[in-house]
């Protein structure tokens, strides 16, 4: 997970990819809505390069209910994070990734938030 202030663009799409890539071996499957930093013109070269071990499947644009993610700020924000009130915003983020770092302990939350969708993966 990378939480990026501000508005997230090119640049920042394209770093996360690579620290996925250089963070997790083998195969990766990236599940990506059509935001405008995603399908840039630089972005799409960026990934093209990144073939066969990168394949990317484009969700519809603005349809956060086939948008797997979405459950994973629900998740945070209803129960991870309920009440949380940090003092600032580093604090946040420390609690976000720490929470996110729990999460993925949980395959079976993480799978959930997959079969909430009505697309098969």
């Amino acid at each position: 997970m990378q939480l990026v202030k501000g508005t997230i663009k090119t640049p920042q799409a394209i770093r996360f990819v690579r620290h996925l890539l250089s963070h997790i071996h083998g195969p990766i499957c990236l599940f990506w809505d059509n935001n405008s930093p995603h399908k840039s013109k630089l972005t799409q070269e960026t990934l093209a390069g990144f073939a066969p071990r990168l394949s990317v499947y484009r969700l519809p644009p603005y349809a956060p209910e086939l948008n797997p993610d979405e459950g994973v700020w629900r998740h945070l924000k209803c129960h991870a994070l309920k009440g949380y009130c940090p003092l600032d915003l580093n604090e946040l983020i420390n609690k976000i990734h720490r929470e996110t770092k729990n999460m993925r302990r949980r395959p079976a939350l993480i799978q959930s938030f997959f079969d909430e969708t009505p697309l098969s993966f």
